[in-house]
């Protein structure tokens, strides 16, 4: 990932998912990050995208991710 300033953030989002369907982001806050920075940053994330979702630590030991969508967003997203 590369390191981004704070106001950059929308600009590099709107570049990644412009061309892409299905448009949400996993979200894991470091434990050095504060929870300031974490919801600042998800509160911007979600301007430009359908869903931010929220992972503990411990999903990361998980073999898969699972999105977890609505069917509806899978099968018709709102793009």
């Amino acid at each position: 990932m590369d390191d981004l300033k704070a106001g950059d953030l929308g600009q590099r989002l709107e570049e990644i998912f412009k061309t892409r369907v299905y448009r949400f982001v996993f979200v894991l806050g470091e434990p050095t990050v504060s929870f300031g920075d974490v919801a600042r940053i998800i509160d911007t994330a979600r301007n430009y995208l359908d869903y931010v979702v929220i992972l503990p630590r411990s999903a990361l030991d998980q073999d898969c991710f699972d999105a977890n969508l609505p069917r509806e967003y899978i099968t018709k997203p709102p793009r």
